[in-house]
This record gives structure tokens, C-alpha cells and sequence, in this order.
């Protein structure tokens, strides 16, 4: 009777365990969807104070801050980002291969030295730069676009990533289906005592 016994709750066990090794095998099958689905391509931005107006950016001339950036493609906006004027360059990353367009906004009381708008068609494991410069037109000449206590923003993906939320879930659902094999051996064993 006891080997009877042994070998049912070995047989729950292997089966327990073959379920959870499933859901395993399954979480990781679905975890791997969405990571070839991201693209390896990248859009980098820059943007400087052209003082001179040629529109390239001299070893004197400094980063610029509060200038807007926007990325789009045929769906609509990807992201957007507004320079600090101190870690550029910022990088709109894992994109797929495609046609993007990024646009510049420059800052109050400057006006665009370089082209404000491009049209981009990046390839897979592509890296595109795009420098936007731009000039004083007036105001006060003292600041310069460097603006203290800027902040660079992005809402191209933040938070939990879909890989987290279903190794998440995968771990709450093993947990529960271990919960619920101990309280069935539980229940088993008070039964045969």
C-alpha cells in the first residue's frame, strides 16, 4: 500500500513538474516574440548654437538646449525629446528598418541655421545622425540656449517592458499552480491517514 502511495504522489509530482517546465517553455516562446520584433536601427539628435551661421558646428560652438525634437513615422509620432544642451547626443533607439521623419523646433530667439526637418529612410542596424544648428536672432545676448534645469524627455517606450510583465506573470502563475499542488498532497495525505 505505501509503494502504491509513493508512486501516486511520485506521479503528481512529475506531472506537476512537467506543467510548470510547459508554462516555462511557454513564457520564454512568448518572451521572445516581442524581442524580434524590436528593431536594431537608431536615430541620433544633436543640436548646437551655430554663433558663426554656417550651418556646421565649429570646435568654439556649444550644444544647445530647449530645442524640441520629434520623431514620426506612417503611423504617427514615435517619440520626442527636448535637449538639455549638455548629454547630446540622444538617441531614439530600437527602431525597425523604415521611412522616419524627425523635426526640430528651435528655442525662443533663435532661427534655424541647418535644415529643421528630415526625411529618413533608415536601414536594419542603421545609425542616422541628424545636427540641427541654430543662431541668436536676439532677445538677450547674455543666455545662451543652454537652459539650466531643462530636462530631456522621451515617450519613446518607458516602464514596464512587455519581456517584464510576462516573466511576471509566468512567475505568479507558477507560484500559484505550487501552491496548489502542496495543498492537494496536503489534502491527499490527510486522507490516507
Amino acid at each position: 500500500m505505501r509503494l502504491t502511495h509513493r508512486a501516486t504522489l511520485l506521479g503528481r509530482w512529475i506531472t506537476w513538474l512537467a506543467i510548470v517546465l510547459a508554462l516555462l517553455i511557454g513564457v520564454t516562446a512568448a518572451s521572445a516574440a516581442p524581442l524580434s520584433q524590436q528593431g536594431s536601427s537608431q536615430i541620433c539628435v544633436l543640436a548646437f548654437e551655430d554663433k558663426n551661421g554656417n550651418g556646421a558646428r565649429d570646435n568654439n560652438e556649444p550644444l544647445l538646449g530647449a530645442v524640441g525634437f520629434t520623431l514620426a513615422d506612417a503611423n504617427g509620432l514615435k517619440g520626442s525629446y527636448t535637449s538639455d544642451g549638455s548629454s547630446e547626443p540622444y538617441c531614439f533607439g530600437k527602431l525597425e528598418a523604415g521611412s522616419y521623419t524627425v523635426r526640430a523646433k528651435a528655442p525662443a530667439n533663435f532661427e534655424s541655421t541647418t535644415e529643421g526637418q528630415w526625411a529618413i529612410s533608415l536601414a536594419s542596424g542603421a545609425q542616422y545622425d541628424a545636427r540641427y544648428g541654430a543662431k541668436r536672432t536676439g532677445g538677450d545676448p547674455s543666455s545662451s540656449g543652454n537652459t539650466p534645469g531643462s530636462s530631456a524627455s522621451t515617450s519613446s517606450g518607458s516602464g514596464t517592458s512587455t519581456l517584464g510583465r510576462i516573466v511576471l506573470g509566468g512567475l505568479g502563475v507558477i507560484i500559484l499552480l505550487a501552491a496548489g499542488f502542496m495543498a492537494g498532497t496536503i489534502v491527499q495525505r490527510a486522507r490516507h491517514r
